[in-house]
């Protein structure tokens, strides 16, 4: 498919936006019969991720860092994680408004049985896109966030 005229003189910011939302429907599409939409998905994965690394928490700024969204909608995917058991916070003695956050073993079943469900995302997006755009894609957005993030 050729893309038309208009479709490439978009700025960077209308074109990543629509992109970015087209991707997440087929996301929340394939992760749907898990309860999870992608974000949900990524924070676990992160929180699963830093018990690899050695970490049992994060801190929620970090987990916002690595999630890539803004402190009041972490806040909101964490009050459904939180009440499905799937995470814990607990609140800093000293500084109430510190917590740390981990993945409890419901949250690792959770992420575990979701799996399939993100890869065949995977897969449809890779289809959709073709292999070199896919990964292309792939590229060039790590490389534009860690230019952007400076």
């Amino acid at each position: 498919m050729v893309a038309d005229e208009a479709t490439t003189r978009r700025p960077v910011g209308v074109s990543a936006r629509r992109t970015t939302h087209q991707l997440t429907k087929i996301y929340d599409e394939a992760l749907k019969p898990t309860g999870l939409t992608i974000t949900q998905f990524g924070l676990l994965a992160y929180l699963y991720g830093a018990t690899l690394d050695g970490k049992m928490w994060l801190s929620r700024h970090a987990l916002a860092e690595f999630a890539g969204i803004h402190s009041s909608s972490l806040s909101r995917h964490l009050k459904l994680l939180r009440a499905r058991g799937w995470v814990t916070c607990i609140a800093d003695a000293a500084d109430r408004r510190k917590h740390a956050i981990s993945i409890t073993t419901k949250g690792r079943v959770r992420l575990r049985s979701a799996v399939p469900f993100w890869r065949l995302a995977q897969a449809q997006t890779r289809d959709l896109l073709g292999v070199e755009t896919n990964e292309a894609l792939s590229t060039i957005l790590g490389l534009t966030f860690v230019k952007l993030k400076k």
